[in-house]
């Protein structure tokens, strides 16, 4: 199925409508949604559906050239946790940025803008988040990313922000390259982390391999908390509890440090 140059836009002002998607794929297989301009108070763009035996996963998903945007901090591109091998690229987003999904997903080419929220009680303002992430497999690269420094709390990554992972026993390849990322912000952000992967699943990410490289990452805080920090950690709950390997090289980092 294929959706092309369509504008679907909700209404700022309808304040009861949080969970309306301009766009929705539920539970659909090879799907192509170009060159469309979606915004609303929650997902522009959204995968979803219902995971029981009987219903498919959503695959080859690719979502391309479009302009998507939330006006209620809700992260403008998603992917629910039944989505695999689908791709956002070449897509300007604003006000938050995407949702991983489950596994084997990628982010390419796209640029996003976060804003100063003043018309939400709360903001959710994170580049990539790993909600309902099933593995490591996730491919973020040659993305553009302006933060203005609204987020949710301290304690998370403002680029990237992946915890409780549900199957991290599996072979996973995370890998995160040639993006540029600028925190414009001098008061903030917070206490928050640049980067941050915390496996405290059930299972050890003894085969998963995290490859972070030619990045820029640029933050104009006037003063830097030691959180200012790409981080990798695990809960420790095991003595083989970590991951098979990190890679963290030929990256450029204005005030940005390195705890693993």
């Amino acid at each position: 199925m294929s959706v092309s140059n369509c504008t679907s836009v909700i209404s700022r002002l309808a304040t009861g409508y949080t969970d309306s998607y301009p766009f929705l794929v539920a539970n659909g297989q090879k799907v192509r949604i170009s060159n469309c301009e979606g915004a609303g108070r929650w997902h522009a763009v959204s995968t979803g559906g219902f995971d029981n035996v009987v219903n498919i996963v959503n695959r080859e998903i690719i979502v391309t050239g479009c302009t998507l945007s939330s006006w209620g901090g809700a992260f403008p591109g998603d992917f629910h946790g039944n989505t695999e091998h689908s791709t956002y690229a070449n897509c300007v987003v604003s006000g938050s940025g995407f949702i991983l999904g489950g596994d084997y997903n990628s982010f390419i080419n796209n640029k996003v803008v976060d804003i100063e929220r003043t018309d939400v009680d709360y903001v959710q303002s994170i580049a990539f988040y790993g909600s309902e992430t099933l593995g490591y497999n996730f491919t973020i690269s040659g993305n553009i990313v302006e933060c203005a420094g609204s987020y949710i709390a301290n304690g998370f990554g403002k680029f990237l922000d992946v915890q409780k992972v549900g199957s991290a026993n599996r072979e996973g390849n995370m890998i995160i390259s040639n993006n540029n990322v600028l925190f414009l912000s001098q008061a903030r952000p917070f206490n928050d982390f640049v980067i941050h992967i915390f496996d405290d699943s059930a299972n050890d990410p003894d085969e998963v391999n995290i490859l972070i490289e030619g990045n820029a990452f640029y933050n104009n805080a006037t003063t830097v908390d030691p959180a200012h920090a790409i981080r990798i950690t695990t809960d420790e709950s095991s003595a083989s509890d970590n991951f098979k390997s990190v890679v963290i090289r030929n990256n450029l980092m204005s005030k940005v440090g390195i705890n693993v």
